[in-house]
């Protein structure tokens, strides 16, 4: 068993096993996320809402898990092999897409502070399926630029020989590739095999109107094919390769679109006005094979800034702890008023409030 998580906590409870009592929340407490039968089981997430509800920040998040989580399993089975995963971007250039990273504290995914969570994950034991051992404190993920007209660093990267990990963001936003989806291909067929239970890749493609923009109605053979065909054929690409996290811009409300029909899970985001104010929710539409919390659920996105008592920050935001080595007075932690011990800087957060509900 093994979950592709995105590290908001809210939201990867709002997944549950099947079999799992809703009246009993605290069994299989720690097996919370999207279900996968095995470390090798493969799974396709739609990701849908209109411009301006936190689609590509989520995705975001379930990179940086998962790619942490099999990293933890995979450095407790030296047999294992560590996954690859791209990020490829029709929509974000890779500076603002490095500015969210770091923002929400993305790239060391085992230090950040998720609020009112104890014990935090610095200080406690990993989930049971991923071993129970601690988490590596000093992992560091970084979101590394590749762009489609300078693939010598993305084929050192497919071939294995580049050892760190990463997040490979393949910037379409500022570099065309010509055939978008052409180059999608490509890299697809591209990804090494996988060796029975090692994890699987991580392809998150954002978004697919960007993809859809300059792609016509005609494939490289003169054959016509729509949108439908074009997902159908990546998922038959991605299969026993990688997970598929596909983010979709959803032109109005409750039109549906083509990759929601064969997604595994589809979560939906929107947002409504209420009195002069915008406010977001998140619905779990589909979950193939697996219960969960049904109905549109509010969630916030957090700019990390809470109430400061003099040198110690009482922010209800994760925060990413960074030291440097010459710290300023005001930098200092209260406790210790020693030099090098900087205040943990603020990171963002993602939070969902579930509702209650029945479980499907």
């Amino acid at each position: 068993m093994f979950f592709l998580r995105s590290g908001i906590p809210s939201l990867d409870n709002m997944f549950r096993p099947s079999g799992t009592a809703a009246a009993d929340p605290a069994q299989n407490r720690d097996q919370h996320g999207v279900l996968l039968p095995e470390k090798d089981g493969i799974s396709t997430l739609c990701i849908a809402g209109p411009d301006g509800t936190g689609k590509s920040a989520l995705a975001m998040h379930f990179a940086s898990r998962y790619i942490a989580d099999c990293q933890q399993v995979c450095r407790q089975n030296p047999k294992m092999e560590q996954p690859l995963a791209f990020y490829v971007s029709s929509d974000l250039s890779h500076a603002t897409a490095e500015l969210m990273w770091q923002n929400f504290g993305l790239d060391s995914p085992n230090m950040r502070r998720i609020p009112f969570l104890y014990p935090q994950m610095d200080v406690a034991p990993a989930a049971s399926w991923l071993g129970g051992d601690m988490y590596d404190k000093d992992y560091w993920l970084p979101l590394k630029l590749h762009q489609p007209n300078e693939l010598a660093d993305l084929a050192d990267y497919l071939g294995g020989k580049t050892v760190s990990s990463q997040i490979a963001f393949v910037d379409l936003a500022s570099h065309a590739a010509g055939d978008d989806w052409g180059f999608v291909e490509r890299l697809l067929a591209s990804m090494p095999d996988r060796t029975s239970g090692s994890p699987r890749h991580l392809l998150v493609i954002d978004a697919m109107e960007g993809m859809e923009t300059f792609a016509g109605d005609m494939d490289a053979f003169g054959q016509k094919v729509g949108r439908r065909g074009r997902i159908a054929k990546l998922i038959r690409l991605a299969r026993q390769k990688c997970h598929l996290i596909i983010v979709s811009e959803e032109p109005k409300e409750g039109e549906r679109l083509p990759e929601q029909f064969v997604a595994d899970v589809v979560l939906r985001l929107r947002t409504t006005e209420n009195h002069g104010y915008t406010r977001r929710s998140l619905e779990i539409e589909k979950a193939r094979g697996q219960s969960h919390l049904r109905g549109r659920h509010p969630y916030v996105i957090r700019d990390g800034h809470g109430s400061t008592t003099g040198h110690q920050n009482n922010s209800p935001a994760p925060r990413k702890l960074v030291c440097s080595t010459t710290c300023h007075p005001g930098e200092r932690t209260a406790s210790s008023k020693a030099d090098g011990q900087c205040q943990p800087h603020i990171a963002r957060d993602i939070a969902v409030k579930p509702r209650s509900g029945l479980r499907k």
